[in-house]
């Protein structure tokens, strides 16, 4: 990630009670033992010279080595971290030499006590548990923790009767894409059956987890429940779980969804969430939510840290006491330092003297708790007090306030904020700003003090923002300050508001989704409106230009983290693992851009444009880009005022200033998006857009700023739109020398603006960038090869350029946004089929194949699925990437097959690098990030290495594709058929390779399937479910027993009368090899006689007759169980006649199963009856040089010479 500018914050203390001093046992009285596990003992204790009871867990040191002890270390500062109500508080811990000492929140009693007592629970009051689990887990793992070690011992009961979890003994935080090695520890009876089996394991494990103790809560015993420990895993991998009658049809669900033995099928996140079983109702989420509003997880950290501080207190040195005070980085340990020793009321006036004789007044009065405290009870005033009362001690009271924070700021003071100022200030605000009488100075200077404490740390940022948001639109419509006094500190607060909303991605989406029911958005462009009535000209500039800037702050944050743009062959994900998404940022803009037009503020912006202001100027561009960019009717309305497209285009151009240049990179980044939604207006700009293509070619060629060049050519690419103008950027830009410009930024290492801090230009996008600076470059090389594509396509290729795209493609300072990656890929597919000669000079040294194989593994494909889907991220966008890059890595194995010939090496090459680097492991893994529906493309590349090559067929079994679970999803019957298809093939030629992997197509459990794939409406489908069965019979007799156990031999003996002709000749295929080995399916298949007899008889091709002469032979190669039926049926005749054919294939065959018929004595006697021997004769004469046929005739002869008509 990263980071830009961060706002001054106070030094983090080494934990979340904030305290500089270390514990040790001598803090604590140890009671009584009250637990104890494998990893040691838990109990009773209470912290010296307090009341406050905790629980104290000793873990022994012994047995453990120094990677595993600096690894419980870092577990144990994580596990600080955690702040939630159903999971209990780690407040403390400290070590020994012989153990570590973590200290709890003390509960009341476990969940186990209560299925001790009650044996099994109400279904209502189960569901009731379950949803503060869910929460739990939920927290955890969102938090990339796994707890490994959930059952009722470890649920306890607070005080309040909250469900809390506890015992992180066995908790493991997880990577980015976590699966963990795991050996049994302790009982596994809650476990789910890839822990029992040691088998890699995810968070999902803690879901099957907490379906046993669900499941344990209704019915009052586990699902799975055995003194004998082998047994008991043997139940938890294969037994099914039994559901009684009375649980629901929604916990039924519930349960089953988490109770599932495939942990990829297991109900998890998000839609865990949302399940009827623990989906809360509006009730319960307002109850939850104002409990969370009171912040009651922080207040008990609170009252232990003033508890610990108090303790403390007792045991400090004389020596420290007579020390100069340092003033605390924490304001709680201000505040119970301060509230020590009680000390005489204070009066308004105490502190309005402190605050104006004290050389030190401002910051003796913020950092002192009894004079804020006093300031915020005293403004915690309502209407009717404040006219009944005199109205000056408030004033007093905000004056002070305002002088304190004004004076802190000016002395760049780290002090933080108490929130209850802030929130004490925003409830006066609430109270008056809607007031129906004059309250000007009051609201004024409570504005004016808020706008001076937001700049500093607050506890609740989206508490405040949206309390501040929901009392904008009073502020704006205040009736009673001609100057606009109120409006204007409004409009600085918003900016201070909206800078903090920037600077954390992750807490984004939940502030927007909060303002976004709010009626804010009309009174913001309100402040923009330069014709206020009964108002002097310069307060209506001055309240126009405050509000530009806080707007601009608003949708174009410049600070804060941004995370990187995920690139194909980066070496970590640097995104959380739980999917963060901003697309509220998205609807808010385009809101803001809905009221933007409402009120017609497009003329106070074109007028910004041009203020003598840098700042003005600026905050009026970042606007109009991103209300352009997140609304289209906002860019349609921008594209039919010429005179504000003239203004912008006239901003663009070469300078050396360093404000101007931001200004046009501005203005670049907005005529783009503009061009890119109207792309009608660049021929009737005429001389405008001529002269802008002209300008953007100088400043390439000439400029000394890579980013200004970057943006130039992302506006050609806009202008190459339109015909007559992307002629023009060919014949002066894409020329060898003009390739050699852009050749020189697509090797720019960008990474120097990042070390020096520079901001993006298009802003932080909440953590999240929208335009890659080689963006531009991608665009405009694919608008230029759909108008001249070969002769294009093969410039790039000998200057040199598209090796430096594909060196791009593999940094990690990639400075592509995905959808610039996406047309990457398009336009590698493009060269590739554009001139197939140029094959060679793509792939290279294979580098590039190694990267696009990198873009494969999981832990890129979900950075690029967790990227927003409002930046081009998610599901849709991560199926069109998998496509593309399969999709040209197909075409350059295609392409290198055909011309084996002509370049064997590079075929040879290929295959060992797609081999070496696992192609076909991620080709199978795709399936876990995309639907079935788009998996096709992968599927059908991994159908070509497999029929091609026998390295790629075992990696497809070593891999996992004859896996039941991937198998039927592969074959589903409700597939595209083309994906079936492949996934048939496949299996196919897995079984026509060896009767090795015949046991594991077995335990993939198909049977039903291919039975319907049998009757599937698709003929290509029924053709190859029928060669599928000929080659699992091919080798032996292994699936006899299944094809007759499923009754799949009706369904095939129907496909030899099918319609289609394929399906025809691979259904007499298998029935030919189910009938070879033995005459176990004799029975079964006697129905075929009459159908293959027909096939032989018809018109039918050459495979087809050959194979229906071969099924007949068969049918008496094991005994003489159906010669009777045979000969009744005229089989012995149709294979006669089947000699006359022309067709040499059919004719053998036929003439190798009449041998087996002679076998038998009534066969022989038909065959002299039909004067058999004279045609035996023949045969032999015509065909004197084929050893096959002379073989198969004289073993006729010689059974024939056996019998004596």
């Amino acid at each position: 990630m990263i980071k830009q500018q961060q706002p001054s914050e106070a030094s983090s203390s080494n934990n979340h009670t904030g305290k500089t001093y270390s514990s040790s046992i001598d803090d604590y009285h140890v009671l009584e033992l009250i637990g104890e596990g494998s990893f040691g003992k838990v109990f009773k204790g209470r912290r010296k010279y307090t009341s406050q009871i905790v629980a104290m867990k000793f873990i022994p040191k012994k047995g453990k080595n120094e990677k595993e002890l600096y690894n419980l270390r870092q577990e144990i500062n994580i596990l600080k971290k955690l702040n939630h109500e159903n999971i209990i508080l780690l407040l403390d811990s400290f070590e020994t030499k012989e153990e570590f000492c973590v200290v709890m929140e003390y509960a009341q009693g476990e969940l186990f006590e209560i299925l001790e007592d009650d044996e099994r629970l109400p279904e209502d009051v189960v569901a009731k548990i379950a949803k503060q689990l869910v929460r739990a887990l939920h927290y955890l793992h969102s938090n990339r923790i796994i707890h490994r070690d959930m059952k009722p011992q470890n649920i306890l009961i607070g005080s309040d009767g909250a469900i809390k979890l506890c015992d992180f003994g066995f908790a493991r935080v997880m990577s980015c894409n976590t699966m963990v090695l795991t050996s049994i520890k302790g009982t596994p009876l809650y476990m789910a059956p890839e822990l029992v089996q040691e088998q890699p394991y995810n968070h999902t494990a803690d879901l099957w987890s907490l379906g046993v103790i669900l499941y344990e809560l209704v019915v009052g015993k586990p699902p799975f429940f055995t003194n004998n420990f082998f047994s008991l895993i043997q139940f938890i991998v294969k037994d099914p779980v039994k559901y009684p009658p009375y649980i629901s049809p929604p916990m039924k669900s519930f349960l089953r969804g988490l109770l599932n033995k495939a942990p990829k099928q297991r109900l998890d996140w998000p839609k865990l969430l949302d399940h009827p079983f623990v989906r809360e109702t509006k009730e319960e989420r307002e109850l939850r939510e104002r409990m969370l509003q009171e912040n009651i997880g922080r207040k008990r950290l609170e009252m232990f840290e003033q508890i610990v501080a108090l303790s403390h207190k007792q045991q400090m040195d004389e020596k420290a006491k007579k020390k100069p005070k340092t003033p605390a980085k924490n304001l709680t340990q201000t505040r119970v330092k301060k509230k020590i020793e009680p000390k005489q009321e204070i009066s308004i006036t105490d502190i309005e003297v402190t605050l104006i004789k004290d050389e030190n007044g401002p910051k003796t009065v913020m950092k002192n708790v009894e004079y804020l405290d006093k300031l915020a009870n005293t403004i915690k005033v309502n209407q009717t007090a404040f006219k009944t009362k005199s109205a000056k001690i408030v004033q007093t009271s905000l004056k002070i306030l305002a002088k304190a924070l004004e004076k802190c700021e000016e002395e760049d003071s780290d002090n933080l904020i108490d929130a209850n100022i802030v929130t004490s200030l925003l409830a006066f605000l609430k109270e008056f700003a809607g007031a129906k009488f004059d309250t000007k100075p009051t609201v004024q200077d409570a504005l004016i003090a808020l706008h001076f404490a937001l700049p500093y740390g607050i506890e609740n940022i989206s508490s405040v923002i949206t309390d501040f948001f929901t009392i904008l639109p009073a502020l704006v419509d205040y009736r009673y300050d001609s100057t606009l006094s109120v409006q204007i500190y409004t409009m600085k607060c918003l900016k201070e508001l909206s800078t903090k909303i920037g600077f954390v991605p992750f807490q984004t989406s939940q502030v927007f989704e909060s303002l976004k029911e709010l009626q804010w958005h009309d009174a913001v462009c309100t402040c923009l409106d330069l014709k206020i009535v009964k108002t002097e000209k310069k307060f209506v500039q001055h309240l126009t230009t405050t509000a530009i800037k806080a707007l601009a702050e608003l949708v174009h944050p410049v600070e804060g983290e941004i995370f990187q743009f995920p690139s194909i062959f980066q070496t970590e994900n640097t995104l959380s693992t739980e999917i963060i998404e901003c697309s509220q940022d998205n609807t808010i803009r385009a809101a803001l851009a809905k009221a933007a037009l409402k009120q017609n503020i497009l003329p106070v912006l074109t007028e910004l444009f041009t203020h003598q202001e840098a700042n003005v100027r600026v905050a009026a561009l970042r606007t109009t880009y991103q209300l352009c960019r997140f609304s289209t009717e906002f860019s349609h309305q921008i594209s039919t005022d010429t005179s504000i497209l003239q203004s912008l285009i006239s901003l663009v151009k070469d300078t050396t200033d360093i404000k101007a240049m931001y200004e046009t990179e501005l203005s670049a980044l907005t005529i783009s998006i503009i061009f890119k939604d109207s792309p009608k207006i660049i021929s009737q700009l005429g001389k405008d857009t001529d002269a802008l293509v002209g300008n953007c070619i100088v400043m390439i060629n000439t400029s000394l700023d890579e980013r200004l060049k970057c943006f130039c050519v992302l506006l050609l690419s806009r202008l190459a739109q339109d015909t007559s103008l992307k002629k023009r950027i060919i014949s002066e830009l894409l020329t060898p020398v003009g390739l050699g410009k852009i050749n020189d930024i697509l090797i720019k290492d960008f990474s120097i603006y990042q070390l020096h801090e520079v901001k993006r230009v298009e802003g932080s996008g909440f953590g999240f960038p929208d335009v890659g600076l080689l963006d531009g470059v991608i665009t405009l090389f694919n608008q230029v090869s759909e108008l001249w594509n070969v002769s294009f396509n093969n410039l790039l290729v000998k200057t040199g350029t598209w090796k430096s795209v594909c060196e791009r493609l593999k940094s990690s300072d990639i400075e592509l946004s995905t959808d610039a990656v996406l047309a990457s890929l398009k336009l590698m597919y493009d060269i590739a089929t554009g001139n197939p000669e140029n094959i060679a000079n793509l792939v290279g040294d294979m580098s590039i194949v190694r990267a696009l194989i990198q873009a494969l593994k999981d832990k890129i494909l979900q950075s690029f699925s967790k990227w927003p889907v409002s930046r081009n991220g998610g599901g849709i966008y991560l199926s069109n990437l998998i496509n593309a890059t399969v999709g040209f890595l197909h075409l350059l194995y295609n392409q290198a097959s055909m011309q084996e010939k002509e370049n064997e090496k590079l075929l040879a090459e290929l295959i060992k690098i797609m081999h070496k680097e696992e192609l076909v492991k991620y080709c199978i893994s795709i399936l876990d990030f995309v639907s079935m529906d788009n998996f096709g493309s992968s599927l059908n590349f991994l159908a070509s290495m497999v029929l091609t090559s026998n390295y790629f067929t075992k990696q497809y079994i070593k891999y996992g594709g004859l896996q039941p679970e991937f198998v039927q999803k592969v074959i589903d019957p409700s597939n595209p058929p083309a994906i079936i298809m492949d996934g048939l093939s496949i299996l196919s030629q897995i079984a026509r390779m060896s009767k090795d992997y015949y046991k594991q197509i077995h335990q993939a459990k198909i049977y039903t399937i291919i039975k319907e794939l049998l009757r599937h409406k698709e003929s290509e489908v029924r053709a190859k479910v029928c060669n599928l069965i000929g080659n699992m019979c091919r080798h032996s007799a292994f699936f006899y027993e299944a094809l007759e156990q499923y009754s799949l031999i009706p369904d095939l003996i129907q496909r030899c009368k099918d319609l289609d002709a394929n399906t025809r000749k691979f259904a007499c295929f298998a029935i030919g090899n189910a009938c070879f080995h033995n005459n176990n399916l004799y029975k079964p298949l006697a129905p075929c006689i009459p159908p293959l007899i027909d096939l032989l008889s018809e018109n039918s091709d050459e495979k087809t007759k050959a194979n229906a002469a071969g099924a007949l032979g068969n049918l008496v190669r094991n005994s003489n169980e159906l010669v009777k039926d045979l000969l009744k049926s005229g089989a012995i005749e149709a294979l006669v006649k089947t000699l006359n054919d022309e067709n040499s294939s059919a004719k053998k065959i036929a003439l190798f199963s009449l041998g087996n018929f002679c076998q038998y004595d009534e066969c022989c006697v038909m065959l002299k009856q039909l004067n058999f021997e004279k045609t035996i004769a023949e045969i032999m004469t015509k065909n004197q040089d084929d050893a096959g046929v002379q073989k198969y005739c004289s073993r006729i002869q010689a059974n024939l010479s056996k019998i004596t008509l």
